[in-house]
Formats: C-alpha cells, structure tokens, sequence
C-alpha cells in the first residue's frame, strides 16, 4: 500500500540507503543515493522489496550483533581515555610535573625557622637525625612532632652541611608549625612512570564521579564540579599561562567525557551497554517504552544538574570576578 512504502521510505531514509528532499537532495521526492557508477535519484531495479530491506538493515547498528554492537558502544568512550593518556603522557615525559622538594623557597617571617636561622635555598635533611629525602618525609616528620618541643634541623647551604635547634611553632589550626615553604622542580617521568601517573588520573576520575552516587559525598563533589562556563573560563585561563596547561586541560576533560559516558545510565553509552547486555542474558528486547521512560527521567536529572552546576559557575566565575 502507499502508507507501507512511506514507513518503508521513512525506514530507508533513516538508515542511510535513501536520500529524502533536502539540501543533498534538490529533488521533490525520496532519490536513491548517489554511488561510483548511478547518478543521484537515478532509477534502479529493485526485484525483492523485502530482501532489499533485510540487506540494508544489516549495515545499520541495529543489525550488528550483540557482540559489535557492544564494541561500537565501548568504542567512543574508549577513545576519550585514549586521548587523555596520550596528552598525558607527552606532558610527563616531554614536560615532566612539578615536584615539591625539601630545597627551601622561601622562610616566613617571624617563624622558628627564621629564628633558628634557616634561609632560602636550604636543603633540609634531616629532623632529629631522621632523614627526609623528600617533601613528603619532611611533612610526615613534622607532623608527628609537638608544639614547643626543641628539635635539631639538619640542612645543606652551598654544598655545606649544618644543623641548628629551634621550638616547633604552632599554625592557626594548633597543628607543629616551621614556616618553611617547599621549593619545587620540574621532573620528567619515563614511560612508565608516566603510565602509571595517568593511571592514578584515571582512578582519581573514577572515584570522583562514583562519590556523585554516595549521598555522603554528593553534595561535596557537585560543589566542586563545573558547567560549559566553568570549562570555558579554566580553558582561557589555561591558554594564557601556555600550552602545556591547555593540553593538560583537555586531557582532564576528555578523560571526564570518557568516564560520564560510561555511567550506567541511559541515554549514555554506558546505559546503552547495560541495555544491550540485559537483553543478551533474557534473550528478548526490553520494551521501547521502558527505556524512553528512563531515558527521559535521566534527560531531566542532567538538566536539572547543568542548572545548579550553571548557577554555581556564574556566581564562582562571572559575579564572583
């Protein structure tokens, strides 16, 4: 009938197979597509309509199997990990990151470090002759001391080795205070230091968007998050301060778009994959409604997320300065 070979048209249109009436198409009716040997809209033979469409369907998503179609799915999420590491790990190896070291930048003024004589460009080495080859040592030695209590510092200046006592001081807080600040240096990962490095990005990542679902911690997380105007503001931002920032930015962001779009939640590749895994194990096809059901209640809760994170952005970043 005509309304058949219209449903019919409509199906073809939507698959690719047909051209309807449109910028592509000048003519006033559906055309066949153009190819290497017919012309656009040029007639041609079809002797099984039903044949035709089971042929075209095949070379449409739907008509993969389970298995391909759960590919195509992975597929685009995948390559937004992918990218990320790459920028990843061209910024830690060709750039390297920013490392704090227990070489001094600068001694507060008034501080018992200062009292003791400490200056910028110490290296210290050792507290209470517990070495601290690193920042984190230094840190971690620091904390367990007490507020008064008389320690020897051990330092290096010029090549030179020295040592000096001084009372631990008190921060605002009431926890031991030096008032020294740590020095930084950049440093060049190799690959796989750089892997790894990119790997903990990828789990920071993962364990941010999972603290969404913890009533606990949403509210923290959400405050924390950014709409388009946030993005938009941290991307000029980082153009001005130089490449390496802008890339590293958009490594973050296509690691984040990578991991949102493997939320279990339709209409998300993520909740894509779990339909189609749900319909492999039952052997059947959820009903349509169902997924349009939940795929709208999503829709909705992501708008109603995009205003309050859009809110929160105007006032951090525009009526904020």
């Amino acid at each position: 009938s005509e309304e058949d070979a219209e449903t019919a048209l409509i199906i073809l249109d939507g698959w690719g197979s047909i051209n309807a009436p449109g910028r592509s198409n000048k003519f006033d009716e559906y055309a066949a597509p153009k190819t290497d040997t017919l012309a656009l809209g040029q007639p041609r033979e079809v002797s099984d309509p039903e044949a035709l469409l089971s042929s075209e369907r095949e070379q449409t998503y739907r008509g993969l199997s389970c298995w391909k179609r759960l590919v195509v799915l992975f597929a685009g999420p995948l390559m937004n990990v992918l990218l990320a590491f790459v920028l990843f790990l061209v910024i830690f190896c060709g750039v390297g990151v920013t490392q704090a070291t227990t070489t001094l930048s600068q001694i507060e003024e008034g501080s018992p470090a200062a009292a003791a004589g400490l200056q910028a460009g110490d290296t210290i080495v050792s507290i209470d002759d517990v070495d601290t080859p690193d920042w984190a040592s230094l840190i971690a030695q620091i904390s367990k001391l007490e507020v008064g209590q008389a320690i020897e510092v051990g330092y290096e200046r010029d090549g030179q080795p020295g040592t000096t006592e001084l009372a631990v001081g008190e921060d605002a807080q009431g926890n031991p205070h030096l008032g020294i600040v740590a020095g930084t240096e950049q440093l060049r990962l190799d690959p796989g230091q750089a892997i790894v490095a990119s790997w903990d990005y990828l789990v920071l990542t993962v364990q941010s968007y999972a603290s969404l679902f913890n009533p606990a911690t949403a509210g923290e997380t959400l405050s924390q998050s950014t709409s388009v105007v946030g993005i938009a503001v941290m991307s000029q931002r980082a153009a001005a301060q130089g490449v390496v920032p802008l890339l590293f930015l958009v490594a973050v962001i296509s690691l984040s778009l990578g991991i949102v779009n493997l939320l279990p939640l339709p209409p998300l590749d993520g909740g894509k994959i779990v339909v189609e895994v749900i319909q492999r194990i039952v052997r059947r096809d959820i009903p349509v409604r169902i997924i349009n059901g939940i795929t709208i209640v999503v829709v909705m809760l992501l708008v109603m997320l995009f205003i309050f994170m859009l809110q929160q952005d105007i006032f951090r970043f525009v009526l904020g300065g």
